[in-house]
């Protein structure tokens, strides 16, 4: 079999070792590294947060204190956006 191209890559889980963790790492810093870009061309502010074996990841684009709202802020920010279909 050869070679499978990255539009065609099939998925797998890691087993709970060391390569597990070594996988979690790169990925994390390849989608961390991803949303900087993204904040940086097109200034936008972007806050991720991702839990690995009970364990808090946080990646922040801006160091503003008042970033990320609360939780209440974003509900009542999201209610007043109202969903758009296309057609």
């Amino acid at each position: 079999m050869g070679p499978v191209s990255q539009d065609r890559l099939e998925m797998a889980r890691v087993k709970k070792d060391r390569r597990l963790r070594e996988k979690f790492r790169k990925r994390q810093t390849n989608l961390f590294k991803k949303a900087n870009d993204l904040a940086w061309m097109t200034e936008s502010k972007i806050y991720i947060v991702v839990q690995h074996d009970d364990k808090f990841h946080t990646y922040k684009s801006t160091q503003e204190p008042r970033w990320p709202p609360s939780g209440k802020e974003l509900v009542s920010s999201t209610e007043l956006i109202e969903p758009q279909l296309t057609t």
